[in-house]
C-alpha cells in the first residue's frame, strides 16, 4: 500500500498513507537531531530546526500544515505556512 496509491484507493487509504510517509520522515529528522519525542514538546514553537523539518514535510509530503502544527508541537497552523 505505501509504495503505490491507485485510482481504486479511497481517500482514507491515500492520507493514511501520506501520514505514515510524514511520520517516517520526523522519526528520522529527530534521530539526524538526536531528539526524543519529548524535545519537540519542550523547543520554542518557531525553533529553527522545528521550521527546518515542517519545511522538509511540506516539501516531501501531502499532509496538511494543521497536522505538521499538530505533531512537532508549533501552535497555530498558520505559524508553519510560513515556513
Amino acid at each position: 500500500m505505501a509504495e503505490r496509491v491507485g485510482e481504486s484507493h479511497y481517500g482514507a487509504e491515500r492520507q493514511e498513507t501520506e501520514e505514515e510517509k510524514a511520520e517516517r520522515i520526523v522519526a528520522e529528522q529527530l534521530r539526524r537531531r538526536c531528539w526524543r519525542e519529548t524535545d519537540l514538546e519542550q523547543q520554542r514553537k518557531g525553533d529553527a530546526q522545528k521550521e527546518q523539518v515542517a519545511a522538509r514535510l511540506r516539501r516531501e509530503s501531502i499532509i496538511t500544515l494543521k497536522w505538521i502544527a499538530y505533531r512537532l508541537h508549533m501552535g497555530s497552523w498558520t505559524q508553519v505556512g510560513r515556513t
